[in-house]
């Protein structure tokens, strides 16, 4: 129960701030050497090792990271998120995309897909709005291909906060916030 609460509030914090997030995210991913450019050049890099295929891009948003990687490279992709109002702003900006791309209402815990059918699964900034990582992290797993490349981005708990500092600042500004993780535990539940 406390899962779909907090589902239900992720839903409703992006409802409200899709009106202006590509505007907030412009402001503050920018920097003098060009944080966004110099982020998402890395991403659709590791994405054009994978040629050709499908991808799958989870907490999709508003496109931000599909759009380029799907300008970029001969990849088609299937974005999902719990926002209607993120997948509108995201819609809008990938209609000359329309046959490169499809963008799914879904939950990351419980994908609708396939086990093993897409070659590339990108994450970035979304974990830590799910309660379950391992969880979540175990259905990416099913649904990668075997040889499929996992491109994985996230603000992270450093491995000495052991009273939740992180957690606790990011709940004053986000309540749709579940938890952040430290890389140490990331890389065992990768590896698991």
């Amino acid at each position: 129960m406390r899962e779909v609460i907090h589902k239900k509030l992720v839903q409703e914090y992006y409802s409200k701030r899709a009106i202006d997030y590509d505007r907030q995210k412009g402001r503050t991913w920018k920097a003098k050497i060009g944080f966004e450019a110099k982020i998402l050049s890395e991403i659709v890099g590791a994405a054009l090792t994978v040629g050709t295929g499908l991808g799958l891009e989870i907490g999709v948003g508003s496109g931000r990271v599909c759009l380029p990687l799907i300008k970029e490279t001969k990849l088609s992709f299937v974005g999902i998120d719990l926002s209607k109002e993120m997948l509108k702003l995201a819609k809008r900006k990938m209609t000359t995309y329309r046959k490169k791309s499809n963008l799914l209402l879904g939950d990351a815990e419980r994908l609708p897909f396939h086990d093993n059918i897409f070659n590339l699964l990108v994450c970035t900034s979304t974990l830590h709005y799910l309660t379950s990582p391992k969880r979540v992290l175990e259905e990416f797993s099913r649904v990668l291909k075997t040889k499929g490349v996992f491109i994985y981005g996230e603000v992270c708990m450093h491995e000495m906060d052991t009273s939740g500092f992180m957690d606790k600042l990011e709940r004053t500004i986000s309540p749709a916030h579940a938890r952040y993780t430290k890389p140490s535990e990331i890389q065992r539940f990768i590896e698991e």
